[in-house]
């Protein structure tokens, strides 16, 4: 990704870490782009070199990796800073964010922002992440709670049968949720997958 590539080179704060070092919520630069590292396992085959089983996700695309890493192999590691924000607005491409601390407002391009905007609505305290003084993405809680503005009907049965319908949340965002979920109700949902978690009573 041409904009990942050139935002790299601006980075000021990078390191060099291997696989074993990693930790989750850690950002990465990877295969092109900056991703976060959602989760991860070591693998032991005998008489091979140690490998590590890596969950990612592109901070721009959204697009999860699954890569399976040698455990000394270098990767460059971004180094960050939280800020806490309040989301403000989106104007066309932009989105507006208010310092808690000075409140200062701080601006951030969509493509820095990418599908986070689907955890997040107007008033919510999230975090932005600077390198080298620089905004790079938004660090969202990882789980959030969001209301359900259109899905399916359940049907009598389904609890025990299982299985899951789409639901539309409030801020756009689809996702699948169990059959006795219903329109109105809030749902918790992972922000690092964008999987349902459980409903919010």
């Amino acid at each position: 990704m041409q904009w990942a590539g050139f935002f790299l080179k601006n980075i000021m704060e990078t390191r060099n870490v291997v696989p074993n070092q990693f930790t989750r919520g850690m950002f990465v630069f990877y295969n092109g782009g900056i991703f976060t590292v959602i989760d991860f396992q070591h693998i032991k085959v005998a008489q091979r070199r140690a490998t590590m089983s890596v969950r990612m996700k592109n901070i721009v695309t959204g697009k999860v990796l699954e890569p399976s890493l040698r455990s000394d192999e270098t990767i460059q590691q971004v180094i960050v800073e939280d800020k806490e924000v309040i989301y403000l607005y989106c104007d066309r491409d932009l989105f507006h964010f208010m310092e808690t601390e000075t409140g200062r407002e701080i601006s951030l391009p969509a493509v820095k922002v990418g599908d986070q905007k689907f955890y997040m609505k107007e008033g919510d305290t999230v975090f932005i992440a600077l390198s080298g003084g620089e905004p790079i993405t938004l660090e969202l809680p990882v789980s959030v709670g969001l209301k359900i503005t259109e899905t399916p009907p359940g049907f009598r049965g389904d609890t025990a049968a299982g299985g899951s319908k789409p639901a539309t949340l409030e801020t756009g965002l689809t996702i699948k949720v169990p059959l006795f979920v219903k329109e109105g109700e809030i749902v918790k949902v992972d922000t690092r997958t964008g999987e349902y978690l459980e409903r919010v009573k």
